[in-house]
């Protein structure tokens, strides 16, 4: 993408002569649903002048139906970065949003009713990367890792705490074929944690003060196998006492995964098995741990892109009582 290149004529634009050159990036996504709707715009300039500098800006808007309750949200980021070398990175993000929850059902838990109507959020963030990987969307050998810390409530929002993360990502090459088919180990592992020392108090029961929408989940295929989306974790109290489907979210989260890639047909098709395990919990801990075990294909189509896509089957084998089992998935195979 080239921002400054703009059409000198309609024909131009619509063959795609304009807008393109530079290596800058732009995409606008309408996704509408029933159930869930997303618009977006996104800019990303990689050498902002020339330099190691880059500049990453998205707006969006967010409408999604959670059943007992209607959530909306809108808003932008702002992040500015420098590369240092081929290897790391990092950057200071600002993220203003303002989150809209109505329709409450009665029934809903009480988390829902602590953050009714509208919220607004305001974060600044320092992330440092590190990637050592021979392949964006296969890799082979080589690891990804991360850090983010959070501040809420720096210079704007309605909520004060920090929120600090960590994920790696290890890739070995165990076996190579006389084609050059290679086969692959990766293990992958999650840690993040909400400091938060306040509660708050809804119907006489406390509640944590980071809201639900910005607590950590788990469940899906990103992030656990073998669960709903969200489907682990407990699951949020109403005002009656009484429990409801609707996860809640927590404190704490750790993930833990290791996975076996295997060629099956030239770069078309791959089979991997896999274990996915990990928690979320209120606070510190590895308790109430699940461990799922699957295994799946992996498709790809070239005219349909370069990542391919994921179909898993996955069995929990360790669970709690209130998690939500999920056998099937199906997602795009994206590393990280």
């Amino acid at each position: 993408f080239d921002i400054a290149d703009v059409p000198e004529s309609f024909g131009e634009f619509l063959t795609g002569k304009s807008f393109r050159g530079v290596g800058q990036f732009f995409s606008m996504r309408a996704q509408p649903g029933n159930e869930r709707s997303l618009y977006s715009v996104n800019f990303r300039e990689p050498y902002i002048f020339d330099t190691d500098y880059f500049l990453d800006t998205t707006a969006f808007f967010f409408d999604r139906d959670r059943h007992d309750w209607v959530e909306e949200r809108f808003g932008g980021r702002l992040g500015v970065g420098q590369r240092f070398g081929d290897v790391y990175s990092a950057s200071v993000r600002v993220r203003l949003e303002t989150v809209e929850m109505d329709n409450i059902d009665p029934g809903a838990p009480i988390d829902v009713f602590a953050v009714g109507g509208r919220s607004d959020v305001g974060s600044v963030g320092l992330t440092i990367d590190r990637n050592t990987t021979d392949n964006r969307l296969f890799p082979t050998t080589g690891s990804v890792s991360g850090i983010v810390a959070q501040r809420y409530g720096t210079v704007f929002g309605d909520y004060d705490f920090w929120k600090i993360s960590a994920d790696f990502q290890k890739f070995w090459t165990v076996d190579e074929d006389f084609f050059g088919r290679r086969r692959v180990v990766s293990i992958r592992g999650e840690i993040g944690y909400i400091f938060d020392d306040d509660t708050i108090s809804v119907g006489g029961v406390p509640v944590s003060e980071a809201p639900l929408f910005e607590r950590f989940y788990a469940g899906g295929h990103r992030t656990f196998r073998g669960f709903e989306f969200r489907g682990v974790g407990s699951r949020g109290t109403n005002m009656a006492g009484r429990k409801t489907d609707d996860a809640v979210g927590g404190n704490f989260l750790f993930l833990l995964g290791v996975e076996y890639d295997v060629p099956i047909y030239q770069e078309i098709i791959r089979w991997v098995i896999f274990t996915d395990t990990g928690t979320v919990r209120e606070d510190v801990g590895l308790s109430q741990y699940r461990i799922a075990v699957g295994s799946g294909i992996r498709i790809k189509i070239p005219f349909l892109g370069e990542a391919p896509f994921a179909f898993d089957v996955a069995i929990p084998i360790l669970k709690e009582e209130d998690d939500q089992k999920q056998f099937f998935s199906f997602d795009l195979d994206v590393p990280f």
